[in-house]
């Protein structure tokens, strides 16, 4: 049910993007900033089977970052990340680190959709306990498009894979953690530029 919601708000944005799209000759160029917002959530639903149950458990995922360009279809910047999740316990993480994205922008339909490479790579504290100390480490690699909405809005969508590292030291007890998954986080985002002098 879940996914299925979540699919389906992508879907819409990205409809939304598509219908919408325009040719953006300033979005990624050179001396340009983009700033962004990605999310995702997720809800599972609880399970009741004989000796085995489960409580519902919902995350959410917020991701905010800012990019400069250097150079046209270049961008460096910084993403943070703050992730919530409540179910049979609560659990919140932060994370910062440096973002790389490079933008396609060669064609007039590239200039619309503007599809893009990124990755980054952040530290992130992770605060369940104050006896507790958990750092460590998330690495992400994705694809997306950014339709460009009006003059500088866009409406990003990003599929991509992420490894999380997690070390945990309470009192005398450690341990570490490393997972992965496939993600698909969608947002809005705009690309800011000095009007042209006259």
């Amino acid at each position: 049910m879940s996914k299925r919601l979540s699919i389906c708000l992508v879907l819409s944005l990205l409809a939304v993007g598509f219908a919408c799209a325009q040719n953006n000759t300033k979005a990624a160029t050179q001396n340009t900033w983009q700033v962004a917002g990605l999310f995702s959530m997720h809800y599972q639903l609880p399970r009741d089977e004989g000796e085995y149950d489960e409580e519902g458990v919902f995350t959410l995922d917020v991701e905010p970052q800012i990019l400069w360009f250097p150079i046209d279809g270049l961008g460096l910047g910084v993403e943070t990340d703050l992730y919530y999740l409540n179910g049979h316990f609560k659990d919140m993480e932060l994370a910062i680190g440096p973002r790389l994205t490079y933008y396609l922008r060669r064609s007039e339909r590239q200039r619309q959709l503007l599809p893009y490479v990124g990755c980054s790579f952040q530290s992130l504290m992770n605060d369940l306990d104050p006896g507790a100390v958990e750092m460590g480490w998330s690495l992400k690699l994705g694809v997306g498009i950014s339709p460009a909405v009006g003059g500088h809005l866009t409406v990003p969508v990003e599929l991509g894979y992420l490894v999380h590292h997690l070390e945990s030291e309470y009192g005398s007890i450690s341990y570490s953690n490393t997972s992965s998954r496939i993600y698909l986080e969608c947002g809005v985002g705009a690309f800011l530029w000095r009007k042209d002098r006259r």
